[in-house]
């Protein structure tokens, strides 16, 4: 299975390349296409933000979202120019801590079953103002004590999906509306993506 992965990246990366700037590819990014100097390792990118109280559309990266070990993988809102990203598997998991808490958030257990306000509100991703995901929240499902790392994953369908480079990337949560993420506790939401990358 990962060898037809890496093949069918190595495919999207030569078709990228062949159209250059317009697909956001770097000069960088495209030689090492083209000469074959190019690396393939496993990646997971993720975000990690609190979203106690939220409502309406909860906004997970930002241009002010940076790069911090433990919270987030994503440097502002924007794709990675130098590396193509082909994932495959992706999850939600969700953690809370009393009000009155005050465990930083990259050292929140993020073991916590989905809260009921949340079971029918959406993950949303979106690159370059075209739709990739709209998908409850329900179906992506929190690893728990999940001995399996993928089998606590969902599955994207046919072969995946990747992210372009150096593209406007918005990752969101959709509400219901009328319903707020409770705050009796601090809630926190994490959401990872897991495929290879071109680099």
């Amino acid at each position: 299975m990962k060898k037809h992965f890496i093949t069918l990246l190595l495919a999207v990366a030569a078709g990228l390349a062949v159209n250059g700037a317009n697909t956001g590819v770097s000069q960088d990014m495209a030689q090492k296409i083209n000469s074959k100097t190019y690396k393939v390792k496993d990646v997971e990118k993720y975000i990690r933000k609190e979203v106690t109280g939220s409502n309406g559309r909860i906004t997970l990266i930002s241009v002010n979202t940076s790069v911090v070990r433990g919270v987030s993988t994503f440097d502002k809102n924007v794709t990675d120019p130098n590396e193509l990203f082909l994932f495959k598997h992706l999850q939600v998991k969700f953690g809370s801590q009393a009000s009155e808490g005050t465990a930083d958030i990259k050292e929140i257990d993020m073991k916590d079953a989905i809260p009921a306000q949340l079971q029918k509100a959406h993950l949303i991703v979106d690159i370059d103002g075209k739709n990739k995901f709209d998908l409850p929240l329900s179906l992506l499902k929190n690893p728990g004590v999940d001995q399996n790392i993928l089998s606590s994953y969902f599955e994207i369908s046919n072969d995946g999906s990747y992210f372009d480079m150096n593209k406007k990337i918005e990752i969101n949560i959709e509400m219901p509306e009328g319903i707020s993420v409770p705050t009796d506790k601090k809630h926190y939401v994490e959401v990872s993506f897991l495929g290879i990358g071109l680099q």
